[in-house]
């Protein structure tokens, strides 16, 4: 099946408004730990939580953002513990709950 640019981008549109619904939702729970995360930061954790690793650089090319700007994303997220970093691998993995330290 070949899917065309314009349904991309469509498709892609709408989950942008979804990630912004979520985020308002968020925000509106103030109490929450994960009230400060931005649309990017979900959008990484959503990507890399479907799989289970990749690269920096799939995170990138998949959510078009520059490489620069993903790597500020997951240093972030690897300091707020929401994600893991294996650099010997150069793998991101989705950290669980049980995985944290608080």
């Amino acid at each position: 099946m070949i899917i065309s640019e314009q349904v991309v981008e469509a498709l892609r549109a709408d989950i942008q408004r979804v990630l912004e619904v979520f985020k308002v939702e968020g925000v509106a729970k103030s109490d929450s730990p994960y009230s400060d995360l931005n649309i990017s930061d979900i959008a990484v954790i959503m990507f890399i939580g479907q799989r289970q690793t990749c690269i920096v650089r799939e995170v990138a090319e998949h959510l078009r953002l520059p490489l620069t700007t993903v790597s500020s994303i997951v240093e972030r997220l690897v300091r707020r513990e929401l994600v893991q970093r294996d650099r010997t691998e150069t793998f991101l993995k989705r950290k669980s709950r049980s995985d944290r330290q608080y």
